[in-house]
């Protein structure tokens, strides 16, 4: 039995721990974009009853993932509480206010923490919406990718961060896939048939001047749950997804064609050649003609 009451950094918290647990602490490389963290970047936890950690802290720019295997443990955040049961899995922003404890006699648990540039990224498409916690039986991918970054976690040698890096990669990406697919098979028919709907005519009609007014009607929905329901199913926004239609059009004219950059903006469906070549800029990091030059 492993007992550690302690607080630091303003973290509380009280490790109840059975024989058997696995608690890996590395310290890491950071200029790679995923990597553990320095402090308890792997875990898989035999947890007592008495088991919680309680975080108050802010900017500390890390996210944590868990599996539960068996048992229950109870997740509060930003004051929303989450049962998580035998296979489910949840991502984590460590910034947001929290708390997670055993929720019963004993919760066997795997977490890994880490943190990176495109993290933000993927908790937004993951948590669309809020915090979710997901079902994960059917999926046996996860289960073991979080295994092997376990494996990985309790290696040495400089070349293990790289690898883990790159698993902890593969992980958020079946992740996104998975919750993606999640969203999709749990929503309406009806639902579906209207987002695909909406979906076609942006297709065919990306150069128009569209209003979410009229995507909403399109839909039945009010704007407010037609954005939800479409960045549910799609992955991103419908504000999003068009200008992803049009900057993709823009690519190939700026490459098939010698049109001039005011002339593809009109096409394209931007307003002026400046807000399409800031549009650019944002999602490309190079100005459209540059990309032109350089791609060609």
């Amino acid at each position: 039995m492993i007992i550690d009451v302690g607080q630091f950094a303003g973290v509380l918290y009280n490790l109840d721990l059975k024989e058997g647990s696995v608690n890996c602490i590395r310290s890491t490389i950071q200029q790679f974009p995923f990597l553990p963290i320095p402090d308890y970047n792997y875990g898989y936890f035999y947890a007592g009853k008495n088991h919680f950690t309680d975080r108050q802290i802010k900017k500390c720019n890390l996210y944590q993932i868990f599996i539960t295997h068996s048992g229950k443990g109870r997740l509060m955040v930003e004051g929303n509480e989450y049962a998580l049961k035998k296979n489910t899995i949840v991502l984590l922003d460590l910034d947001a206010r929290h708390r997670y404890e055993t929720d019963g006699d004993h919760w066997e648990y795997e977490w890994v923490n880490f943190s990176g540039a495109p993290c933000a990224y993927y908790y937004q498409k993951i948590n669309s919406g809020g915090v979710r916690v997901f079902d994960i039986a059917s999926n046996s991918h996860l289960k073991s990718m979080m295994h092997d970054i376990g494996v990985l976690a309790a290696e040495t040698g400089e070349t293990k961060y790289v690898m883990t890096g790159n698993a902890i990669m593969r992980l958020l990406d079946e992740f996104m896939a998975f919750s993606m697919e999640f969203a999709q098979q749990k929503m309406l028919p009806h639902k579906k048939d209207s987002i695909e709907r909406v979906k076609r005519y942006l297709d065919e009609h990306y150069m128009d001047e569209i209003t979410l007014d009229q995507l909403s009607e399109m839909a039945y929905l009010s704007k407010y749950h037609f954005t939800r329901t479409f960045t549910a199913y799609a992955g991103i926004s419908p504000y999003q997804y068009l200008i992803s239609l049009r900057l993709n059009h823009a690519r190939h004219l700026l490459l098939l064609t010698n049109t001039s950059i005011e002339e593809i903006s009109f096409q394209t469906g931007f307003k002026n050649s400046k807000n399409f070549i800031r549009s650019f800029k944002q999602a490309t990091g190079t100005t459209p003609e540059k990309y032109r030059l350089e791609n060609r």
